[in-house]
């Protein structure tokens, strides 16, 4: 999908705040890239109405006239890249440049949970790395995903965005992490980005999440919504499908509007109809990540065990594409023969020191 074509060049300043957004725009239907000093500009609509312009909601974000929020990030100075117009892959990410791509490309994200697996998924362009909850259940050991801390997330997110130099870093929230306290919540996601070194948050969404997501983005904190099946509410919802019912569609779509306009910069659905993905992903201008939902979303995510084939077993919605659990056991069998059979360590592995000898 590109930008429609304008029907007239549009040159305009828009103060905000204390500080100056431009926006400028071409006859050709061409994206244009804007410099905006002071503020960088983080949400990029899928389609642009002809002949839109900016107008200020405040000092903390700049909205497109057709009503669809821009949220905003303060830094010295940055571009707003028009669609399709994604960032080379050596460049720092941002989440600009994840939404330049909806509609133009599939976005590629991949949970990873220490700088090993990071560094390997980031090498391959993956454009995201999720540093999920699902952590729980897929390499600690858990039943579920619940059991999670603040500290192990901020462990791991850190490393893996050591080990990560073009994908952008997601650190997602573990439960009762966020929405119990205004003030804690931003504390504790702000501590991912300015201590762990992600990129943005994920927060497992609902009515709850609407102000804080608000309050995140006026902070700088990009933040991405889940929608559909959210295992932290695995004891209310179980893992099944999601939003089969008609007023439970209702309410996932009018959820992933108000996240949108609320500053969510992306959002996850996960299990629910492919239909109801299709649907959502044409009512917001966000991109839409599906798990479980179809192939009409913006782009795709997976459990890094589930698709390297590490995972004991999968959920229905995943696809494996490798036996790293069978190349696994294969290689540990066949160390425990080499050590048992003498054949390991060999010389080439040992070194001796001649003045050693008589030591005793």
């Amino acid at each position: 999908m590109s930008a429609p074509t304008r029907t007239a060049n549009i040159a305009r300043a828009v103060q905000v705040g204390s500080v100056t957004a431009v926006d400028a725009s071409t006859t050709s239907g061409e994206p244009t890239s804007i410099v905006v000093t002071n503020v960088t500009c983080i949400t990029h609509p899928k389609s642009t109405p002809s002949g839109s312009v900016f107008s200020t909601v405040g000092t903390n974000g700049v909205s497109a006239s057709c009503g669809k929020p821009l949220a905003v990030s303060h830094t010295n100075q940055g571009t707003r890249t028009g669609k399709g117009q994604a960032r080379p892959r050596s460049d720092m990410p941002t989440v600009r440049d994840l939404q330049a791509m909806a509609g133009e490309k599939p976005i590629t994200m991949l949970t990873a949970y220490d700088a090993v697996t990071a560094s390997i998924v980031d090498d391959t362009g993956v454009d995201v790395i999720l540093v999920g909850d699902s952590m729980g259940n897929a390499v600690l050991g858990h039943e579920d995903t619940l059991p999670v801390t603040l500290d192990e997330m901020a462990s791991r997110v850190g490393a893996v965005a050591r080990g990560a130099d073009d994908a952008l870093v997601v650190a997602d929230m573990p439960f009762l992490s966020f929405g119990a306290d205004e003030s804690e919540s931003v504390k504790n996601c702000g501590r991912m980005l300015k201590e762990e070194g992600a990129n943005a948050v994920k927060l497992e969404s609902g009515p709850h999440t609407v102000d804080l997501t608000e309050r995140l983005t006026d902070l700088g904190i990009p933040t991405m919504a889940h929608l559909g099946l959210t295992p932290q509410s695995v004891n209310q919802t179980g893992y099944t499908r999601q939003a089969t019912a008609r007023e439970d569609a209702e309410e996932i779509l009018d959820l992933a509007c108000e996240h949108e306009d609320a500053g969510a910069f992306a959002l996850v659905l996960e299990h629910i109809p492919a239909n109801l993905a299709a649907k959502v992903t044409d009512a917001v201008d966000i991109p839409t990540i599906g798990i479980g939902a179809g192939g009409d979303c913006d782009g795709q995510v997976l459990v890094f065990t589930d698709v390297v084939g590490l995972s004991e077993s999968s959920p229905p919605f995943a696809e494996q594409f490798g036996d790293v659990r069978g190349e696994v056991e294969d290689a540990v069998d066949e160390y425990i023969d080499a050590v048992e059979s003498g054949e390991f360590p060999a010389e080439s592995h040992s070194h001796t020191e001649d003045e050693l000898d008589d030591l005793y």
